[in-house]
Order: C-alpha cells, then structure tokens, then sequence
C-alpha cells in the first residue's frame, strides 16, 4: 500500500486523495484575513475566521453554488484558469498550488510567470 502525503496528512492508495478537496479549500479559506483582501467587506463582524464561500465564488468569477458544490466535494469540471484565479484569491504558495492542481486536474500546474521588477516596468 503506497502512501502519500498532502500538508501534514497521509493518505494510502487505498482512499482517493481528491476527497481531501473540499477540506483543503475550506482550511486556505477560512485561514484568510478578510480586512486584507481587495473587494471584501472589511468593515462587519464576522462568526467565523476567513473568507465566506460567497465572497470565494465572486472573487473568483463563479456561481456561489458552483463554488459551494466543488468545496463540498462533488465534482465540477474546473479549468485551469479558474484554477489559477482560485489560487491567487486564496494567497496558495507554490506548494499549495501544486496540490490544488494535483487534486483537481491530476497533474502538476504550468509555471508561473515571474513578476516584473520596478526596473522593467518603467521601460
């Protein structure tokens, strides 16, 4: 039996590593800081840490409950660019986006572009 590890959990071949989905995407939510991010509400209370499931699917140019359903691990075709806008809404590092994209698509993501220095973006 081969074992896999995904953040600080090991899963064997035995149960599917996509079920951990959901789970991880509520963790990278929840763990967010919403007075910091562009286009969410800062100023309310909030019951709960991190960012609502709504304010993820506006972020990210979905339907809250497209958003709702792939968090709740039930299968949604997703692209690479919603991929991509998901990872940047939820602040993954490079670690993070390889498994999102692992989990979601089966296979590693491009690379990422480097961003440009003060020094170029003047020219």
């Amino acid at each position: 039996m081969e074992e896999q590890y995904v953040g600080d959990r090991v899963h064997n071949s035995e149960s599917p590593i996509s079920d951990d989905l959901g789970q991880l995407l509520r963790h990278w939510r929840e763990r967010l800081d919403h007075r910091r991010i562009p286009g969410v509400d800062g100023s309310r209370r909030r019951l709960k840490p991190g960012l609502t499931q709504a304010e993820v699917a506006h972020l990210t140019g979905v339907a809250e409950s497209w958003y709702r359903q792939l968090e709740g691990n039930r299968p949604r075709p997703v692209s690479e660019d919603f991929l991509q806008r998901l990872a940047m809404t939820l602040r993954l590092d490079e670690a993070e986006r390889v498994i999102l994209f692992q989990l979601s698509l089966g296979r590693t993501p491009p690379p990422t572009e480097p961003l440009l220095n003060r020094a170029q973006m003047r020219i």
